[in-house]
């Protein structure tokens, strides 16, 4: 059985994985590291937020997951109205945003939903939970409005922060992929009529 060449295999996980570049010196093994590999979390400045007091935390998240459990029980107003008080009384608590915009996906509220995904990216400060979570869940908005390349971009991104969902989406969302698979597919239509 015949094996792949080293750079047969960057080529592939280039196209299917997303992992190296798509360059000569990236297939080749001159580039940089592939991106899959990267350590997202040290591009993202130290401390772009003030700490918010341990107390205030404490009760912040109490409060955000009571909104959670009101609105894993279709009571989508009440755990709105939560989540905008949190909101307000501690406008850098990143967290919340997605929540928030949880509730307002589930309302058709795309606009409202999109500000508060590009706050909890905003005021995440490098956590890997809100960041993971908020880019697939932007990612789903913007495919849903037919932004195919906003989409591929923030499930690359939610993937990159270990989003499972998010890496699999971006891995058949990849424009190679796909040029690759539909290649492959008349390919075989030629061979197999």
């Amino acid at each position: 059985m015949a094996t792949l060449s080293t750079r047969d295999s960057s080529v592939l996980d280039a196209i299917f994985n997303g992992g190296g570049d798509l360059t000569a010196e990236g297939l080749c093994g001159a580039g940089s590291a592939p991106l899959a590999s990267a350590d997202v979390s040290a591009t993202v400045p130290a401390s772009i937020t003030p700490a918010i007091p341990k107390a205030q935390l404490s009760e912040i998240k109490a409060q955000e997951a009571k909104g959670v459990r009101l609105a894993e029980q279709d009571d989508l107003e009440a755990a709105l109205t939560i989540f905008t008080t949190i909101v307000q009384g501690c406008p850098v608590y990143s967290s919340v945003y997605n929540n928030r915009a949880q509730v307002y996906r589930l309302q058709r509220e795309f606009t409202l939903a999109l500000q508060d995904l590009d706050k909890a990216i905003e005021y995440a400060n490098g956590d890997a939970s809100v960041l993971r979570q908020a880019y697939t869940q932007r990612g789903i908005i913007k495919k849903a409005q037919g932004d195919s390349d906003g989409a591929f971009a923030d499930f690359e991104q939610g993937g990159q922060y270990g989003n499972p969902l998010a890496k699999e989406v971006a891995v058949m969302e990849n424009p190679y992929a796909k040029l690759c698979n539909a290649m492959m597919q008349e390919t075989l239509k030629r061979l197999y009529p």
